[in-house]
């Protein structure tokens, strides 16, 4: 894995350098990667998107910590697919100095705000926070001040650190290394399980994100599919639940005459509400503001506000919505069905 790719001699040693390193920081092991599919691609094959399954959920990993979601894989599948990358771990880092376009699909994760949001600070910040999040462990003294060097004295840039460091965590043989490669081995089983699972109009958005990156903070080297199958189905749920629930609905009633609209509004996660509605009978723009009762009770109660007027009701558990609102002299009655999720 050439790291050092402005010194031939270095550029030659790069890979001893990386497991010798690795061997005394315990950052990865190649016991851990003769459990892994063979993915090379042999001499001649023309690469579909499919054959980089492994390698792009392992980048959204390592720069992202958290599970691809299903448009962001099928997309950088595709994309190297078309750039001819290598798709195993080891030799993309190393296409990532030699391949204008491998180096911007991996320089496009690592500017990313997500991941510089990740990935903030000093090259100490720097290098620490990637072992938390690829490896779930703190670095080691020598494995630290390793990675420092190779990133601020031998030509290591930030972008390629992340790749860089997981793929040396699976040439390592140690004790420490072999444990660490088991993790990334094991995250990235269970990452592309959540991935084809999450459905994805939930799996979008800052929160949603957290949620699958804190669930993969729980994984260690003894982690089997089986037994965090009820973890990847909490998160989900979780990720649901986090999300707002979009209502649209219709409101009659009477307001110096007959008067009639459309609505749509959202409640939060924390059951606030707010959205707009128009009156198809004066074309008037209302504000609608309000709050869902936190009672366990169902139906829960609603209350709040569509333009001047106050309205109360109640959301059911299909989602439906029912109301009235009031006022001096005018009353009515509003319906609405949850949209989303």
């Amino acid at each position: 894995m050439p790291l050092f790719p402005h010194t031939h001699l270095r550029a030659r040693c790069a890979t001893l350098l990386v497991a010798l390193a690795l061997s005394g920081c315990g950052a990865g092991d190649t016991a851990g990667t003769a459990s892994q599919p063979d993915r090379l691609l042999s001499a001649g094959t023309t690469a579909v998107a499919a054959d980089y399954l492994q390698p792009v959920q392992q980048i959204y990993v390592a720069y992202f910590g958290r599970p691809a979601d299903a448009g962001g894989l099928a997309s950088f599948e595709a994309q190297l697919a078309a750039a001819g990358a290598p798709n195993d771990i080891q030799k993309l880092t190393g296409a990532y100095n030699a391949n204008p376009a491998i180096r911007a699909l991996v320089d496009s994760f690592a500017v990313s705000d997500e991941s510089k949001a990740l990935y903030a600070g000093d090259t100490r910040a720097f290098v620490t926070a990637i072992y938390t999040n690829v490896l779930n462990r703190a670095p080691d003294v020598a494995g630290l001040n390793y990675w420092i060097d190779a990133i601020d004295h031998q030509g290591l840039n930030r972008a390629n650190a992340s790749l860089a460091i997981m793929a040396g965590a699976l040439l390592n043989t140690t004790t420490q290394g072999q444990a660490d490669a088991h993790v990334v081995s094991n995250k990235i089983t269970i990452a592309n399980s959540f991935t084809t699972t999450v459905p994805s109009s939930t799996y979008r958005g800052n929160t949603a994100a957290a949620l699958a990156r804190a669930m993969l903070t729980l994984i260690d080297q003894n982690t089997t599919l089986a037994t965090f199958q009820g973890t990847i189905t909490s998160t989900i749920k979780a990720i649901a639940d986090a999300l707002p629930s979009i209502y649209a609905g219709n409101y009659n009633g009477s307001y110096d005459g007959s008067d009639s609209g459309a609505f749509t509004f959202t409640v939060s996660n924390t059951g606030v509400i707010s959205g707009t509605g128009k009156s198809s009978v004066y074309d008037t723009l209302l504000i609608i503001t309000g709050t869902l009762g936190t009672s366990s009770a169902s139906p829960l109660p609603l209350q709040g506000t569509i333009g001047q007027f106050g309205f109360t009701g109640t959301i059911d558990a299909t989602g439906k919505m029912l109301g009235q609102y009031t006022g001096s002299g005018v009353f009515g009655h509003i319906v609405a069905q949850r949209a989303t999720p």
